[in-house]
């Protein structure tokens, strides 16, 4: 941190950090710059150590709620039991009018789970954006369907 202009908020992780810095608009021909695959929840360009790519909108909003329905082991949350990426994306795909939230909650209800299960999972699921952190207040602003 001495070396090199760097940022550090208290209770946020590093990648809420990037998606924060992705979204703002502070920053001009930004270039997300990280292996994790739960940062190509950002329209943006990304480099992720092997292929510089442009993540759409549409793709960047489709990995969170796949993310949401799969889990992520290595972050801590579970996700949808025996819902692996091929079956989150089969779900998702049906999806018409961006209604995620509902066929990501009917999907955690059929198995057996409830909407605190889906609304955790979802909010584990995301990363922060310019949109869901207050600056002012130094709080994330929680999905709420």
């Amino acid at each position: 941190m001495d070396t090199w202009k760097s940022e550090q908020v208290e209770g946020l992780e590093a990648d809420d950090l990037l998606g924060i810095a992705a979204t703002s608009g502070k920053y001009k021909r930004f270039v997300l710059c990280s292996p994790d695959k739960d940062l190509e929840q950002f329209a943006c360009r990304i480099w992720n150590g092997k292929e510089e790519f442009t993540q759409t909108p549409e793709a960047a909003e489709l990995k969170r709620w796949m993310q949401s329905l799969t889990g992520d082991a290595t972050d801590g949350y579970k996700g949808v039991p025996q819902c692996g990426p091929k079956k989150a994306e089969a779900i998702l795909k049906k999806v018409k009018d961006g209604k995620y939230y509902e066929a990501v909650l009917k999907t955690y209800l059929e198995a057996g789970l409830t909407e605190e299960d889906a609304l955790t999972n979802i909010r584990l699921a995301t990363i922060l954006s310019s949109d869901s952190w207050d600056a002012e207040k130094q709080k994330p602003i929680l999905f709420t369907p």
